[in-house]
C-alpha cells in the first residue's frame, strides 16, 4: 500500500482520510480523455465514460484565478483586483493548455490567460448547468 500522507498519531486523522478515499474510489480523480472546443462551449469526455459540456461564457465568468475570484489571506480577508468589464472577445477561446496532470488553462480573446481550472472544478461547473 502506498501512503500519500503520514498518519497523525496511531491510526490518526490522515490515515482515516486515506482509508476513506480508498474505499470510496475517490483517490484518483476522473480525468478527461478528450477535450474539444466549439464556438460556444467546451466539451470534455471523461475516462469514466461521462461527458460534460460547459458554455464558454460560464467558463470565463467563473474563472478561478486570483484576479477574477480574489485571494484570501490567513485572516480570511479577500483581496480582488478591480473588476474588468467583459467584451465580446472575453468569451472567445483562443487556446487551451493542459496544466500538469490536474487541469487546464484557457486563453481568451481579450488576452486573459491566468486561470487554472482543475478537472474537479470543471466537473462541478458542468454539473451546475
Amino acid at each position: 500500500m502506498v501512503r500519500l500522507v503520514q498518519p497523525i498519531g496511531r491510526r490518526g486523522i490522515a490515515h482515516r482520510r486515506w482509508t476513506e478515499a480508498q474505499s470510496a474510489g475517490t483517490l484518483w480523480p476522473v480525468r478527461p480523455i478528450d477535450i474539444t472546443t466549439f464556438p460556444s462551449e467546451l466539451a470534455l469526455k471523461w475516462d469514466n465514460g461521462g461527458e460534460s459540456f460547459i458554455p464558454l461564457e460560464t467558463l470565463r465568468r467563473f474563472c478561478p484565478c486570483a484576479a477574477c475570484m480574489g485571494e484570501t489571506d490567513v485572516m480570511g480577508q479577500v483581496y480582488k483586483a478591480p473588476a474588468r468589464p467583459y467584451t465580446d472577445h472575453s468569451f472567445v477561446l483562443t487556446g487551451v493548455s493542459e496544466v500538469g496532470g490536474y487541469g487546464l488553462a484557457p486563453r481568451w480573446g481579450d488576452g486573459h490567460a491566468t486561470g487554472i481550472y482543475t478537472w474537479d472544478y470543471l466537473r462541478r461547473l458542468a454539473e451546475a448547468q
